[in-house]
């Protein structure tokens, strides 16, 4: 049973009560659900877009940006938001390293009882390849990672030590 961890308010899908189930007759491995926002630092669910509805507990695009909200919210035009963007002096606006500290301790506290962890991997290798398509959505790259790690705890040989080598593979063999 592979699983990314549910805490108790998931009611009967809560990890704690699947893992008592499933541990009698057989294995459990937890793998992390990562959330970097280093990449995104004006990311924000406080979007008036994102009520929840039916089919949508986050709504459809929980992907809000906190510096367009705030330029739509003083009356900024479209062309006035664009431009202000373009210009952005992220230091000023945001305490990226602050972010990056604050990520690399989250995910460092969420995977510390899980049996696949990819944190460190992602904070010592995401200025050189990218680790993430959204603040929670992992690249194949960490799929494959994950992956890799999953058939090393089953005792079956990994694909590849490097996992982009893996991915040049895989990718070179579904061009053919």
């Amino acid at each position: 049973f592979i699983y990314q961890y549910l805490d108790e308010n998931w009611g009967a899908l809560a990890s704690s009560i699947l893992e008592d189930k499933v541990r009698k007759k057989g294995r459990c491995i937890s793998i992390p659900a990562p959330f970097w926002r280093m990449l995104w630092p004006f990311w924000t669910r406080d979007y008036e877009r994102m009520k929840p509805e039916k089919g949508f507990p986050s709504g459809r695009h929980p992907y809000g940006d906190s510096f367009i909200m705030k330029k739509l919210s003083s009356g900024a035009s479209k062309r006035e938001i664009v431009d202000s963007y373009l210009q952005i002096d992220l230091n000023k606006e945001v305490d990226i390293d602050g972010i990056f500290d604050e990520d690399c301790k989250r995910e460092n506290d969420r995977e510390r009882n899980l049996d696949v962890r990819i944190s460190d991997y992602v904070a010592e290798n995401f200025r050189a390849i990218k680790m993430m398509t959204s603040v929670n959505h992992p690249t194949n790259i960490i799929i494959l990672k994950i992956a890799n790690t999953i058939l090393g705890k089953l005792y079956i040989c990994s694909w590849c030590d490097d996992i982009r080598d893996l991915l040049a593979d895989f990718t070179r063999r579904s061009a053919a």
